[in-house]
């Protein structure tokens, strides 16, 4: 199983407890972006100050694992993203020197029997 994390508003917490993490809409298609828990907390909640400058302020990380074996899409923001098993898209990511502006599309929305843990945020990450 994959351990993946997913940012998010403190705001959503009680949402996401009872129902799960729903999927967005990106390019036609809903999922979930996150990334993998990596040993580095800096890089694995880097994008939180990207989405402080959309206005959110208090976050919320929402841990949760899928199988090895699930298609999800992988890759740096803004370029391509290639097709991947999540097992494989945590290890191309965590095998990078410099994994700043790396993400997960999870192609389906988190259920909450697949959550592990919510948890606060340090509020200074980034």
């Amino acid at each position: 199983m994959t351990l993946l994390t997913h940012l998010t508003s403190a705001d959503d917490v009680r949402s996401i407890r009872r129902a799960g993490a729903r999927g967005r809409e990106h390019e036609g298609t809903a999922g979930v972006f996150c990334r993998p828990f990596l040993p580095s907390y800096r890089f694995t909640h880097q994008w939180g100050r990207e989405l402080r400058r959309g206005g959110r302020r208090t976050m919320a990380a929402v841990d949760f694992r899928l199988p090895d074996d699930e298609p999800v899409f992988v890759g740096h923001y803004g370029r391509a993203h290639q097709e991947l098993p999540s097992a494989e898209a945590a290890a191309l990511i965590a095998g990078c020197e410099d994994a700043r502006g790396y993400e997960v599309f999870v192609l389906r929305a988190i259920t909450t029997k697949e959550l592990h843990r919510i948890r606060a945020v340090n509020p200074v990450t980034g």
